[in-house]
């Protein structure tokens, strides 16, 4: 039986072969797949690092501040705040707002968050991205919409550019949501410690009643003093001492 031993001969060496090309094939689909799949996420995450966040000079997302602690006489606590702003792909236009949320922070029942103007480009040296209307970095006891709170270390941010007014927001009639961003911006603090103490003034001649001018004093009311208070304080938080009354002694 010829004919049939052909035939067997043949089908034979047909699925060997089919066996050591359907592996291949698939291999190949599978890795093209693949190659797609990361040539489509990694350049989105590039953009969401590189062109998106809070700007402070030349830096995005990764924000620096100094912190002055005071010991002494005069102790407590001076910020650095300087101002930063808020740059995406998205153009600027009339009536266009962001809103950046602080997902890491909590005020009240809700998360931190500050809404800026979006209708200019800032100029900046460095960088060419459009930039929102400034604000500042604060600390979680002085969170304001002028000035955002923010943790060190690493915080979760969302950023809303929409247009229609912050009236409208989010549920208003013109209300439009232009673009959603997320990104997590570092925040460095660094410390310096100082002395600061108590400045006392020169002595001078003034009514006891501190409230009566001396013109209008008499002499046995005048009286020398002096003031104490702490540097970059307000007036109000002076001290007055009265060193002694001008009759005890001469002058």
């Amino acid at each position: 039986m010829p004919g049939f031993s052909h035939f067997h001969f043949h089908s034979r060496w047909g699925y060997l072969l089919l066996g050591l090309l359907l592996p291949l094939v698939f291999g190949i689909a599978n890795a093209q797949t693949d190659s797609d799949t990361t040539s489509s996420e990694t350049p989105n995450q590039e953009v969401i690092e590189k062109d998106v966040g809070i700007r402070q000079g030349d830096s995005i997302n990764d924000l620096k501040i100094s912190v002055t602690q005071y010991v002494g006489e005069c102790p407590g606590e001076d910020w650095n705040r300087p101002e930063v702003d808020f740059v995406s792909p998205t153009e600027p236009a009339e009536d266009r707002r962001v809103r950046i949320y602080n997902r890491s922070v909590v005020v009240g029942e809700q998360s931190a968050y500050t809404d800026r103007e979006y209708e200019h480009s800032n100029n900046n040296p460095y960088i060419s991205n459009p930039g929102a209307e400034p604000f500042k970095i604060a600390r979680l006891d002085e969170h304001s919409d002028r000035a955002l709170a923010l943790l060190k270390g690493k915080n979760q941010m969302v950023a809303i550019v929409y247009d229609g007014g912050r009236d409208n927001f989010p549920n208003g009639s013109d209300y439009k949501e232009i673009d959603v961003y997320k990104f997590t911006v570092n925040l460095t603090i660094n410390s310096i410690k100082k002395e600061r103490d108590l400045v006392t003034t020169s002595p001078s001649i003034e009514c006891e009643d501190e409230y009566t001018s001396l013109d209008s004093c008499s002499d046995d009311n005048k009286v020398k003093v002096r003031y104490q208070y702490c540097p970059n304080s307000s007036s109000s938080s002076r001290q007055r001492q009265i060193i002694r009354y001008l009759d005890d002694c001469d002058d």
